[in-house]
């Protein structure tokens, strides 16, 4: 989402509506991508700016896709993110384990970070520690035993 997705289909092409399509209404999939929705739901997520030309993450962002050919989003390790104008938001999707750095000056005074996973969206969100350099680590595998992380900083 912090890179311009329009949605997500995952898992299945129950979007055909094929045989059997009303018994995988009911999958973790389902409950997960609800969860995800439910959380972007309870943002203003239509301020949000994606983070480019006043980048809030400054290092640890990983190897950016530089051309038009098609890449699997699972082989990629880019960090995006996005905020708000006002600094109100910023949301930070960290696909694999790793320290990233963020602009110190663009953190609301008295900011609060967050580490939500992404496999487990409705669970309560693990606080986050940055350091006095701006520097921020991932918390290890999420619920499904990956290392994808989603860190969201409020004032």
């Amino acid at each position: 989402m912090t890179s311009g997705s329009p949605g997500e289909f995952r898992g299945s092409d129950d979007w055909e509506f094929r045989d059997g399509w009303e018994s995988r209404l009911d999958t973790p999939a389902v409950t997960q991508l609800r969860a995800i929705r439910d959380l972007w739901a309870s943002w203003r997520w239509w301020e949000l700016v994606p983070d480019v030309d006043e980048p809030f993450v400054l290092d640890g962002r990983g190897t950016r896709s530089t051309d038009d050919e098609m890449v699997d989003v699972l082989d990629n390790d880019y960090v995006t993110a996005a905020r708000t104008p006002d600094g109100s938001l910023a949301v930070v999707y960290v696909p694999t384990q790793r320290t990233i750095r963020l602009a110190q000056p663009l953190i609301p005074p008295g900011a609060r970070f967050a580490w939500i996973d992404p496999a487990d969206a409705a669970a309560p969100s693990r606080p986050a520690q940055i350091d006095r350099n701006g520097r921020v680590s991932t918390p290890g595998a999420n619920a499904d035993g990956d290392e994808d992380w989603l860190l969201v900083v409020t004032p």
